[in-house]
């Protein structure tokens, strides 16, 4: 729980409380890729390659908060190929805090395909999105399973519509 008190040195005379959305969309679908390179112990020299392809909706509620949810399909090459396939799929909900171009999106998600591990079959997303344009945006994502960072990886997105 946090308490807080904002001031300033001089009055702010824009009122931002009631501003109006400007061309945006109150629904959007969005394609990303992202990928990055897994290490499955500390100080192993062997890196495995991970690429991410995630489909997601989001539902804008107002300027500065929006609701997700979506698909992951991940290519996990660290998975030993034994006992288990490389694909793995999840489904995520989350929220984003709009902040002009900027996207901060926090995710939750489950593993509802090639995950026997019940332990480990929550895991969570940070990722932070910038609007290159319209359309397209680059994309950080940091993927953990029970507070152990995963992976973090680099990709961009495309707006569908």
């Amino acid at each position: 729980m946090q308490a807080s008190y904002s001031f300033g040195i001089n009055r702010q005379y824009i009122d931002t409380t009631y501003k109006n959305f400007k061309n945006l969309n109150k629904k959007n679908l969005c394609l990303y890729n992202v990928s990055a390179f897994k290490e499955v112990s500390t100080g192993s020299e062997k890196s495995f390659y991970i690429n991410e392809t995630a489909i997601q909706f989001e539902y804008r509620k107002n300027i500065k908060s929006s609701l997700n949810s979506g698909i992951d399909v991940l290519h996990n090459s660290s998975v030993k190929p034994s006992t288990k396939k490389n694909l793995q799929i999840g489904a995520t909900f989350g929220h984003t805090l709009n902040i002009g171009n900027l996207k901060l999106i926090t995710l939750i998600g489950c593993h509802i395909y090639n995950k026997d591990d019940i332990q480990r079959r929550i895991y969570n997303k940070i990722n932070i999105d910038y609007l290159i344009t319209k359309k397209i945006s680059s994309r950080i994502s940091l993927r953990s399973h029970l507070f152990t960072a995963d992976f973090v990886g680099i990709g961009f997105g495309y707006k569908l519509f």
